[in-house]
């Protein structure tokens, strides 16, 4: 017996340290590389972006910007950027994360059902969440247009 301990007990408890000492070990792997992998700036100390651009549906010249990547920015984040980046875009919008819907965009208000309403992209491919979870990584491309949904 170590320390008073019978075997079984001494046994259990190394593999319960060995157990916890890993799973430190792989957080901060794991933080590691995450980490690496989500710097503002790329290897040559540019800033790291994500572009949205705007179809508005009359004549006015769509809106296209780039804003500043930042770790967890979902889609509706970069809209509401743009939003105040420029006081003629307003957003309507309603709901949180998974149910956040657009509204209107500039006072544009969707016209329902099979109709037209703002839907939105994520380089080229029509995105299949809403735009309060679907995050956004450096160098992404957003599209929002006003048609319908196909």
């Amino acid at each position: 017996m170590f320390f008073g301990l019978s075997k079984s007990v001494l046994k259990l408890s190394l593999i319960l340290f060995g157990l916890l000492l890993a799973g430190f070990v792989s957080c901060d792997t794991r933080e590691n590389f995450r980490e690496a992998n989500l710097k503002e700036t790329n290897d040559s100390g540019e800033k790291r972006t994500v572009s949205l651009t705007i179809e508005f549906p009359d004549n006015r010249p769509h809106f296209e910007r780039a804003f500043l990547w930042q770790d967890g920015m979902t889609v509706f984040d970069l809209l509401s950027q743009a939003s105040q980046s420029d006081d003629e875009l307003t957003i309507d919008s309603t709901g949180k994360k998974s149910t956040r819907f657009i509204r209107s965009i500039a006072g544009i208000e969707n016209k329902g059902g099979v109709d037209h309403n703002w839907i939105f992209y994520v380089n080229g491919e029509l995105a299949k969440a809403s735009c309060g979870v679907l995050v956004v990584k450096p160098e992404d491309r957003v599209l929002w247009k006003f048609g319908e949904y196909r």
